[in-house]
């Protein structure tokens, strides 16, 4: 299982982007998907498109194969929604609100 660090890391950095393609083609029978991790990366997105090539690419795999460890995946998916709707779709937001990262109060 890997934080949503490495993710969005993979996502800023073409250098750790193929590292993490390799790691993940090459243990890809062992990784698990946290719906906390999910979470995390959904409310971060910032149009429908993104959201719709993270589901493609990182989301779809996991779930198609089992691979995701719950806590209930609706739950997380709406919280995302939320969070990301009022951070990017209500404009004056993006100052006024903080993103937590969970176990953080910074």
């Amino acid at each position: 299982m890997l934080d949503s660090n490495v993710y969005i890391e993979a996502e800023r950095n073409p250098e750790v982007r193929e590292r993490l393609a390799a790691f993940t083609q090459a243990n890809a029978a062992t990784l698990y998907l946290s719906t906390v991790v999910m979470h995390e990366l959904l409310a971060g997105v910032r149009n429908a498109e993104r959201q719709a090539e993270m589901e493609r690419h990182l989301l779809t795999p996991d779930r198609n194969a089992a691979r995701i460890v719950p806590t209930d995946e609706r739950v997380w998916k709406d919280a995302a929604n939320i969070c990301r709707a009022l951070r990017f779709d209500l404009p004056g937001n993006e100052s006024r609100l903080r993103w937590h990262a969970f176990g953080t109060t910074s």
